[in-house]
């Protein structure tokens, strides 16, 4: 009895160090959501890396009268006491909504011919809490923590990196689905969910600005993409709206082919 004690101890702290619990409540909140459905540790061929790799967890949505997702929010969890900081330049809102579609990765089923479905934003659609609503799009991340010498990497910018590695590695799985199928178009959203705090760094005039948040967003380029995408980041106690918002954006589109 003792042994097997011990070794559920030992798995315990194993899960507790490389972050599981909080994939688990991640999950777990997602599948408490509306969600169509959830997925975890789905694995997609990275396209920085070309090699296979698993993301935390999928989550796929759609309007409340269909049974097809055309909203997925990729979730890459950090379970780090790590700060992260987003820099933006302190201006307004961002409130194009179309513009904000390009910076989501999207996917369309085809036909025999290759020709695809796409989605386009309803005539006066309110965006208002969903994700394609005004908000601040900063332009980097970093993470505060102290470098060892020539250890020159940024957790959070890692972080972000691999969330939208993630949504263009899947988006190719969701291409290849047919229209004879019946599947729709789709806006693939990264996000990453950390425990850490979260931090918004400004300039006002000349002086430095910095203020704690629960959410923020950054625009990313990776590698292997020519396109920028917008990756959420946010604390663990945001995810439960941005789920919510994610649900309102599944009713802002028609399907034009």
């Amino acid at each position: 009895m003792k042994t097997n004690e011990n070794k559920e101890a030992v798995i315990r702290d194993w899960l507790t160090k490389t972050g599981f619990p909080l994939e688990l409540r991640v999950a777990r909140e997602a599948r408490r959501s509306r969600a169509h459905w959830v997925e975890q540790s789905r694995g997609f061929v990275d396209p920085e890396t070309e090699k296979v790799r698993e993301t935390d967890v999928v989550v796929g949505l759609g309007p409340e009268r269909s049974t097809q997702a055309n909203v997925v929010v990729v979730a890459e969890c950090k379970a780090k006491p790590v700060p992260f900081i987003v820099f933006d330049d302190g201006g307004l809102l961002t409130d194009d909504a179309r513009r904000r579609m390009t910076w989501a990765v999207s996917a369309a089923p085809r036909n025999e011919y290759g020709d695809g479905l796409y989605l386009r934003l309803k005539e006066r659609a309110f965006t208002g809490g969903t994700l394609l609503g005004p908000s601040l799009v900063g332009f980097g991340i970093v993470a505060k923590e102290d470098r060892q010498k020539g250890q020159e990497r940024n957790s959070a910018w890692d972080a972000v990196r691999s969330a939208v590695s993630a949504a263009h590695g899947l988006g190719p799985e969701f291409d290849s689905k047919t229209i004879e199928n019946g599947d729709s178009p789709l806006l693939i959203f990264p996000v990453v969910v950390t425990t850490g705090e979260l931090m918004r760094a400004y300039l006002s005039g000349d002086d430095l600005t910095v203020e704690s948040v629960d959410r923020a967003e950054v625009l990313v380029r990776t590698a292997a993409q020519q396109t920028q995408v917008r990756c959420f980041v946010i604390r663990e106690s945001a995810w439960p709206q941005l789920l919510r918002e994610a649900q309102a954006t599944t009713e802002l589109f028609d399907v034009e082919d």
